[in-house]
């Protein structure tokens, strides 16, 4: 699963994934504010070279956002213990007058993929919803409860006992799911955009 975000580069320290809030880069950026160019340029030289030397060790790996975010799209509604995707910071775009425009930086954060749903984001990056994902199959089983295969692989399970109407949903080949946050890390899901939402877990 794939997101056409700007590619924009992260630094994740390794082996760990989990951040503070600094970076690999707060030396250079404190070279970067030296006055006198001489020294300026000697400490971004040496900082360079220790920052490739740090890379090539290990130390710390750089990675796209964009693969960050088809990471975090993947395990979405897993629960996996003691995995954290790095933080993805809001992303800032300039407005044509030079300044941040506040409406293009809350439109970045809805992304629609090249598979034709959409990821709702955030200001921290983080999840909020996904909408039109394709399905592959519904089933019922035990009480009545929904089984949804998805055309990406991920199968969720109905958990609550809300009455899901598959009548029209069966006699169609182009059925989409949305998916949102609700409370205490569980999630919420619903049939072509219409209708109501039950609650699910993600089995796969």
């Amino acid at each position: 699963m794939r997101l056409p975000i700007a590619a924009l580069a992260c630094l994740v320290a390794a082996p760990a994934v989990a951040q503070d809030d600094t970076s690999p880069l707060d030396p250079l950026y404190a070279c970067r504010a030296i006055e006198d160019s001489t020294q300026r340029l000697a400490c971004l030289d040496r900082t360079v070279d220790e920052l490739r030397a740090e890379e090539e060790a290990g130390g710390f790996i750089a990675v796209r956002r964009d693969v960050i975010e088809a990471a975090d799209e993947a395990s979405y509604g897993l629960s996996i213990p003691n995995f954290n995707l790095p933080r993805l910071p809001r992303m800032r775009m300039p407005s044509l007058s030079g300044s941040e425009s506040s409406d293009m930086a809350s439109a970045a954060m809805e992304e629609t993929s090249d598979e034709g749903h959409t990821v709702l984001r955030n200001e921290q990056g983080q999840i909020e919803r996904i909408s039109g994902l394709a399905v592959a199959s519904l089933s019922e089983g035990r009480r009545g409860r929904v089984t949804v295969r998805l055309e990406n692989g991920q199968v969720w399970n109905q958990i609550d006992d809300q009455h899901v109407r598959l009548a029209s949903a069966r006699n169609r080949d182009d059925n989409t799911v949305e998916i949102r946050n609700a409370a205490l890390g569980s999630h919420m899901m619903r049939l072509n955009g219409t209708g109501r939402w039950f609650r699910v877990s993600r089995s796969r």
